[in-house]
């Protein structure tokens, strides 16, 4: 057993290692950036939320910060996004992202 994996058997399906990103199937939801404006980004079904965020951190209009992780504690940056994100993280409700801020404001 290397690297602590859990063994195998061969009753048990393996799972796909990592989920497909779909270029076809794009998905439109918000982002909060530090300033708290939501700013739209679209990125292909199966992003993970790495390279959403990476997105966002690349668009010029985005305020940013020293990011520290997700609002929504069930969010994980090796989670895909799916077209029910779009639903979720809309312009009024978007994705908030966590930032380091200075303690004298």
């Amino acid at each position: 057993m290397r690297y602590g994996a859990i063994p195998s058997s061969s009753e048990q399906p393996l799972l796909p290692a990592a989920t497909l990103v779909n270029p076809e199937n794009t998905v439109e939801v918000f982002v909060a950036d530090f300033n708290g404006v939501a700013l739209l980004l679209k990125v292909p079904v199966g992003t993970t939320m790495t390279d959403l965020v990476d997105a966002a951190y690349e668009m010029p209009s985005f305020k940013k910060g020293d990011f520290l992780g997700f609002e929504d504690v069930n969010s994980r940056l090796n989670h895909p996004v799916t077209a029910a994100d779009a639903r979720r993280w809309t312009a009024d409700k978007p994705l908030r992202l966590k930032y380091k801020r200075d303690k004298t404001c």
